[in-house]
């Protein structure tokens, strides 16, 4: 059985079930919705695993009033022949409790009860005692079952405890002063995305639902049932999501609570200051009352933050406009900066008044100034508002910066909502499609539904040449992400190109150009370099067309794929920083994730890895597809992180990548798990992955094997599961393809391939000159990990051939390439070899020595509690492999059962 809550507490569970195992009672507290349920699930499925006697109590806020009625219920699920007790008054007294509900008070002794209950808990050795929201136990049986369970001898009683609460319980309850309370934090992207997973739902969802739900398992799983039946999903980051999700949250709460929520919805900043000068003179009483229901988090600087979007938007919802527009009066009066009371005075009211929208927009550039641009985008959208009908010009002025700011910070909602203003007011064709392919742009990778978006703006283009020269390319785009279509791509740009021209739009031409040449790189198209230089010679500033649509950029991914990385670095921060002065979130996200590349590539493991973590809390904050920042932690991951860790978000991003129809990253994320897998010793799965990824490209017409280099990978897969012929036919082929570019790393990595295979055939001396070989030429690139892998390969080779000296040369040579790159899951592997070499345990914290890291991996996922099937979805591998490979784990480590399973691994 699997618990929705416990995805990502794997690691409580396992503190939790060790200290119940070592006699420590444990108290799992989190606000509603945390998984509390579904924790003690999981531990009364461990104890029937093991056969245990479990006793379970689930208690109801209408438990509390009726005295002894938590041990009436408890009593009721005990075996009939374990209530027999010798003593007349024991006995009396459980029968008494059993009936409980329908005598009077009187009559009952204390201590009869305390001594039959006793009896009753104490009658087999190892129950275990699990109690759901303890909180609402009634008085009379907390106090006997705390007397009791001191009492018992130490180790007669397992108990496990919930409790619904927001901050750590600060009394020991019915456990006693020695129980240890665990918190079920929220769940981080990743775990959401899992959560999605495990239910059937999307994945590409996760940064969008974690922002509505903050991470809470119960209210994640209520909005997306919500959203199953939706054609578009949840809404983008900024939109109110359907409200009734978060019901339960809020339904009984006071109405001066409310009042104090619907200020804190309505403040930019809220804090519990700023609510006492906007009139809730109780705020922090009222926001306490808020933060046990689980609605807010309050600090203890007085900061006020909602759990989750949809909890806030239901405040919202729940308002009437007459009180939204008090609240709004008065937050003006009580904010400090003047920004957000400008935004507080125009929410007030909604009559025109063009001092005001002028006041508005001043504070839209004084956000946008600030790298603020969803914000920024908002103000101009309500200065746009609030202009008369009379001034019609400053009007689509203001909504076509509006359109610009809502490109820029991906919010295709607002976009729409320009759109459908600028069409009120019959703007220019020129302002309607800058609106409509700003709902393109924001779309991110998933462009599949836009055929419509693009459609409308191609008929308001017609006649323009500039205009349809920026249609042209997002259908360029559109036909390289969604379709593989390079071909496509490539003529739609060409187009692009020459409207760019004919309009006499350097900026347009410029960024067709640059798609053009991208296109013509894929294919594998000498010309390429040529647009390309083209394209610069434009002498387009990067402002004009955003960094990732710029040749400047384009010409720093080319130096990536020819492996001249310190070149491609120093143009990369150059781009950074005007992403980040523009503030636009794709564009930053896009160069940081190239960042993280190069560095991964260059042996810079630790700074590829603060790269990544940068561009995944811009997805996060922007709700951009979470798919290429996955991919890209995957990387990172690879290089300096887990190889365990790489691999689970390498095979999400492939099932997102595969959702929203992006082949691009499909086949980039299939490559990194397949890598992964590969060096891991998964060498069928590995296989399997990596002809899905040779298939793909095939698909899409790549021909440059310098940009996506899967060739060296699959022949190497292919000669380690022993299909040499196969392997020898795809390393002639792309021996072929890769004939032209001997100088750089693809070249390298294939003679390492096809040194496997020569290794498979017993040609040891040829394998050993070629990883020479190789090794050499990956040293004279300055790609420390690829050299560092081979000469791993060299050093399993010379094992093979019982040279343990020439073994250990290569695996310290590798070691020390990995130890300065700070690439860690490397140098454990290499430390790891090093220690089986001299007959030695490896460093603790390491894989354990006698798991390969593939069915270390599997075992995380199975104390978690994934049945085989999730495992082998969240794996990307056969059932069939999950069940062999467990068989393989329970022989290795001298066990029979799951049950048996983590404390194994603890071991």
């Amino acid at each position: 059985m699997t618990h929705h809550g416990l995805v990502g507490l794997g690691t409580v569970m396992a503190q939790v079930e060790a200290g119940l195992d070592a006699g420590t009672p444990a108290v799992l507290w989190g606000v509603r919705g945390s998984g509390r349920t579904a924790s003690l699930d999981a531990l009364a499925d461990s104890a029937a695993g093991r056969g245990d006697r479990t006793l379970r109590l689930r208690l109801r806020e209408d438990s509390a009033p009726v005295p002894y009625g938590a041990l009436t219920d408890l009593l009721s699920a005990v075996d009939p022949l374990d209530l027999l007790l010798p003593s007349g008054p024991l006995q009396l007294a459980v029968d008494v409790l059993l009936r409980r509900r329908a005598l009077p008070r009187q009559g009952m002794d204390p201590v009869a009860v305390r001594l039959a209950l006793g009896h009753v808990l104490g009658r087999t050795s190892g129950t275990f005692l699990l109690i759901d929201d303890v909180q609402w136990m009634d008085h009379d049986s907390a106090r006997a079952l705390t007397h009791v369970l001191h009492a018992l001898p130490h180790g007669t009683l397992r108990v496990a405890v919930t409790r619904r609460c927001a901050a750590p319980p600060q009394a020991p309850g019915v456990c006693g002063p020695g129980a240890v309370p665990y918190e079920l934090a929220p769940l981080d992207v990743d775990q959401v995305a899992h959560l999605l997973e495990r239910h059937a739902l999307p994945a590409r969802w996760a940064a969008r639902m974690h922002a509505m739900s903050g991470g809470n398992p119960g209210l994640t799983l209520a909005v997306a049932r919500e959203l199953r039946g939706t054609p578009t999903g949840p809404a983008p980051v900024g939109v109110a999501a359907p409200s009734h999700a978060a019901t339960p949250w809020l339904a009984d709460l006071p109405e001066p609570v409310a009042a104090a929520l619907l200020m804190a919805a309505l403040a930019v900043d809220p804090s519990s200051t700023i609510l006492r000068r906007a009139g809730c003179e109780r705020a922090d009483a009222h926001l306490a009352l808020a933060a046990e229901a689980g609605v807010v988090t309050h600090r203890p600087d007085g900061s006020i933050a909602f759990r989750g979007s949809v909890l806030r938007d239901a405040v919202l919802a729940q308002a009437q406009d007459g009180r939204r527009c008090a609240a709004h009066q008065a937050l003006a009066l009580a904010v400090e900066d003047p920004v957000e009371a400008i935004w507080h005075r125009a929410l007030a009211a909604d009559t025109f008044d063009a001092g005001l929208a002028a006041e508005i927009e001043a504070a839209a550039v004084d956000a946008r100034r600030a790298g603020q641009r969803s914000w920024a985008g908002e103000l101009e959208l309500l200065a746009a508002q609030r202009t008369p009908p009379s001034d019609r010009a400053y009007r689509l002025a203001r909504l076509a910066a509006a359109t610009t700011d809502a490109a820029a910070a991906g919010r295709s909602d607002l976009a729409g909502k320009v759109a459908a203003a600028v069409r009120v007011n019959r703007g220019s064709p020129a302002e309607l499609i800058a609106a409509l392919l700003a709902v393109v742009d924001s779309a991110g990778q998933a462009m599949e539904e836009m055929d419509q978006v693009l459609s409308q703006a191609a008929s308001a283009a017609d006649g323009y040449p500039s205009l349809m020269a920026a249609v042209e390319m997002r259908v360029s785009v559109k036909a390289n992400v969604c379709e593989g279509r390079p071909d496509k791509a490539h003529a739609a740009a060409a187009r692009a190109a020459e409207l760019g021209r004919r309009g006499r739009d350097p900026a347009s031409e410029a960024v067709a150009l640059t798609m053009r040449a991208r296109m013509e790189r894929i294919l594998d198209d000498p010309a390429a370099e040529r647009t390309l230089s083209d394209a610069l010679a434009l002498d387009v500033p990067v402002d004009l067309m955003g960094v990732r649509n710029s040749p400047q950029y384009l010409a720093a991914r080319h130096a990536v794929f020819d492996d001249r990385l310190p070149e491609a670095r120093a143009q990369l921060l150059e781009l950074l920083g005007v992403a980040e002065r523009l503030g636009d979130t794709a564009d930053l996200e896009e160069v940081l994730r190239s960042l993280a590349e190069v560095d991964a590539r260059a042996g810079s493991c630790a700074q590829a890895l603060q790269w990544s973590d940068r561009a995944s809390a811009v997805c996060l904050a922007s709700g951009l597809s979470p798919g290429p920042v996955w991919y890209t932690a995957a990387l990172a991951e690879t290089a300096g992180g887990s190889f365990t860790r790489a691999a689970e978000l390498a095979a999400r991003a492939a099932r997102i990548s595969h959702e929203e129809h992006d082949m691009i990253f499909a086949s980039r994320s299939l490559l990194a798990l397949g890598t992964v897998q590969l060096i891991t010793g998964s060498t069928v799965e590995a296989t399997r992955t990596l002809e899905r990824v040779a298939d793909l490209e095939r698909r899409q017409q790549v021909a440059d094997p310098r940009i996506l280099r899967w060739q060296p990978e699959l022949v190497e897969a292919l000669a380690a599961t022993g299909r040499l012929d196969e392997a020898d036919e795809r390393a002639a082929e792309a021996t072929r393809t890769t004939a032209a570019y001997a100088d750089t790393g693809v070249s390298a990595a294939l003679q390492r391939a096809k040194a496997h295979c020569a290794a498979r055939r017993g040609d040891c001396d040829t394998a050993a000159a070629m990883l020479h070989e190789a090794a050499e030429r990956f040293g004279c690139l300055r790609l420390p990990l690829e050299e560092g892998r081979v000469r791993v390969a060299l050093g399993l080779l010379e094992r093979a051939r019982r040279r343990p000296a020439a073994a250990r040369t290569a695996w310290k040579n590798a070691t020390d390439l990995f130890q300065q790159a700070q690439a860690r899951p490397w140098t454990a592997w290499t430390e790891s070899l090093l220690a089986r070499l001299e007959g030695t345990r490896t460093v603790p914290g390491a894989t354990p020595p006698q798991l390969t890291d593939a069915e270390h991996r599997l075992v995380l996922l199975v104390v978690q509690g994934l049945t085989n099937h999730d495992a082998a979805a969240t794996l990307f591998v056969s059932v069939k492999t999950v069940e062999s490979t467990l068989s393989r784990v329970y022989r290795k480590l001298g066990i029979r059962s799951r049950t048996q399973l983590a404390a194994a691994l603890r071991t």
